[in-house]
C-alpha cells in the first residue's frame, strides 16, 4: 500500500485531474496497481498486488534451531520437558533405566537441575547421561532400557 500526500491541493478539479493522470500511468506498471482515491485530507492510496517472495526470504532460510523466530527455548523448558517424558517413562513402561543423549551443555544443566535424582530416588529407577554430538542447543533423544 503507499499512501501519497497532497495536502495542498485544495483545487478538486485538480485533485480529479491528478487521479485520471495517475490511474492512465499505474495501467502501463507491469504489477497491477489500483488507485483507490483520494480522501478530504488529501491523501491518495495506491495499492500493487505482491508478485514476489520478500527480499529476506530470497537471500535467506530458517534457522533449523529456533524455525525463524530467532529464540530458543530455555534450558529450563527443555530441563521440565525432558523430565515429563522421563517420568513417563517410568510410570508407563517396563523400562527400569532411562538414557539421555544431548550435548554436553544440555547434560550439564540436567545434571545440575537435581531433579533427575530425585525422580530415581522416586521409582527406584536410574536415569544416565551420554554426550552425543549435536549443534543444537536443546536436542536430545531418550532410550529406554529394562535391566
Amino acid at each position: 500500500m503507499i499512501i501519497v500526500d497532497f495536502i495542498d491541493m485544495k483545487d478538486p478539479s485538480h485533485r480529479t485531474m491528478l487521479q485520471q493522470r495517475l490511474e492512465e500511468c499505474v495501467k502501463k506498471d507491469r504489477i497491477k496497481t489500483t488507485v483507490v482515491g483520494m480522501t478530504e485530507l488529501g491523501l491518495m492510496q495506491l495499492t500493487r498486488k505482491k508478485t514476489s517472495a520478500p527480499l529476506s526470504a530470497q537471500i535467506s532460510y530458517p534457522c533449523k534451531y529456533c524455525q525463524g523466530t530467532g529464540l530458543l527455548p530455555s534450558d529450563q523448558l527443555v530441563i521440565d520437558q525432558i523430565y515429563r517424558e522421563v517420568r513417563s517413562l517410568f510410570l508407563q513402561t517396563i523400562y527400569n533405566q532411562v538414557e539421555i543423549w544431548s550435548n554436553a551443555y544440555l547434560l550439564e544443566a540436567l545434571k545440575q537441575s537435581g531433579v533427575f535424582s530425585r525422580l530415581e530416588e522416586e521409582h527406584q529407577k536410574t536415569v544416565s547421561f551420554h554426550e552425543m554430538p549435536t549443534g543444537s542447543l536443546s536436542y536430545y533423544e531418550l532410550k529406554g532400557k529394562k535391566i
